[in-house]
């Protein structure tokens, strides 16, 4: 089902292609090269933690539109903040293809499009840390993903992936799952927008006897009006390994306001995750985050966040960030 899924994809990516055309020189491309450098402090409650001062990214990334309707992206990371499961330090890499009117294709590795957070550039992020969904629900992965907008309003994407995935990379592919999904989103008003999305992964045999199954459904919520910024979403998903079950819902929300002529942006967040593994609940997770953005210069930032958890667990983190 994987590999006639992934070559209906494919055909449909290239049908609109009535000619092969030749790809531009170096010199007569649309190169575009730009980077972010992070540096953080962060002093922490967590028991057998470090305080101290890190390298917390630095990202390379390359963007190129080498014929009309190709477009390439690079984004690479050069520091060890990775995750450790992932098999490169590619972030994301993949192709557009835009023939079509009405339908563009996405070949690669990229983020799944269901988090406002992972879909966002890690420069405008308004919090240092992400919230509890992210690499849950969302991640980065291998696949294709196809995307239309038929009216101003409303647009869709539908996508099929290795189920590998992680936050800033991917897995290497060794096994017959795919993860599948789609999502919908609506521009109701130029200042308020919602999506509502879902994604499930096949039966595995990962390990003998352990088959994995796993399905999320989610709805999400942006709201801008003035300085104000107000987002959030409810994530609920579950999924069963060697017969257990485990499900997960998370509620978050985020509000930020922007001083004005001042680049100041102060930040607020809550974060709630409520959990049950084989029907048994667990104790829920709950994150209150504060914290203030100012950007000092044109291309540059400093970030200062204090996460409150329920028990001792506090973080504070402080974010120097330069794009380049």
């Amino acid at each position: 089902m994987k590999k006639i899924f992934a070559a209906g994809l494919m055909a449909l990516a290239i049908a609109g292609v009535s000619s092969v055309s030749k790809a531009a020189p170096v010199k007569d491309m649309d190169l575009d090269i730009s980077g972010l450098a992070q540096l953080s402090y962060s002093w922490s409650q967590v028991t057998g933690s470090n305080d101290g001062f890190d390298t917390a990214r630095l990202r390379i990334n390359l963007a190129a539109k080498p014929a009309e309707h190709v477009s390439a992206y690079a984004s690479i990371e050069g520091t060890d903040n990775v995750s450790p499961t992932a098999d490169s330090r590619i972030v994301d890499m993949y192709v557009d293809l835009t023939y079509l009117p009405w339908v563009s294709a996405r070949i690669g590795q990229f983020a799944t499009p269901n988090s406002y957070e992972l879909n966002t550039n890690e420069y405008n992020l308004d919090t240092i840390r992400y919230s509890q969904g992210v690499g849950v629900y969302s991640m980065r992965d291998r696949g294709v993903a196809l995307s239309g907008q038929p009216i101003k309003e409303l647009g869709w994407v539908i996508f099929g992936l290795n189920g590998v995935g992680t936050v800033t990379g991917a897995n290497d592919n060794n096994n017959d799952s795919a993860l599948y999904g789609g999502q919908l989103n609506w521009q109701a008003l130029s200042n308020l927008s919602f999506k509502l999305w879902g994604l499930s992964t096949n039966d595995t045999g990962l390990v003998a006897g352990a088959d994995q199954k796993e399905d999320a459904i989610g709805f999400g919520g942006d709201f801008k009006y003035e300085g104000f910024h107000v987002y959030g979403e409810l994530n609920d998903g579950n999924k069963k390994v060697a017969g257990v079950k485990n499900d997960m819902t998370e509620y978050v929300v985020t509000g930020t306001y922007t001083i004005p002529e001042t680049g100041v942006m102060l930040v607020g967040r809550y974060d709630l995750g409520k959990s049950k593994t084989a029907g048994v609940k667990n104790a829920d997770v709950k994150v209150a985050t504060v914290g203030v953005n100012w950007d000092f210069e044109k291309n540059a930032r400093v970030q200062l966040m204090r996460e409150i958890w329920a028990g001792d667990n506090d973080n504070t983190d402080l974010l120097l960030s330069v794009k380049f």
